[in-house]
């Protein structure tokens, strides 16, 4: 079974982008605008970094949060 480093080393700030404009298309289906939803959400790891196990998955999990939040504002604000 893979780790949480091998995990998180498969993801990319495109893939979570996608998987982040996915999941919110029910709300702007819905009737909320996308870009409120950018501008008055905020991007946190899903359960924490302690299951993570280690400094360095916790690292990488905290890059690309902050790589894939740089993204979306440069591209939707």
């Amino acid at each position: 079974m893979p780790n949480a480093v091998e995990t998180l080393g498969k993801e990319t700030v495109a893939s979570l982008k996608d998987r982040l404009e996915e999941s919110m298309s029910p709300f702007t289906r819905n009737g909320v605008p996308f870009k409120q939803l950018i501008e008055q959400g905020l991007l946190t790891p899903s359960c924490g970094l302690t299951p993570l196990g280690s400094a360095e998955a916790a690292a990488r999990a905290l890059e690309l949060l902050t790589d894939l939040s740089s993204a979306i504002r440069k591209r939707y604000l």
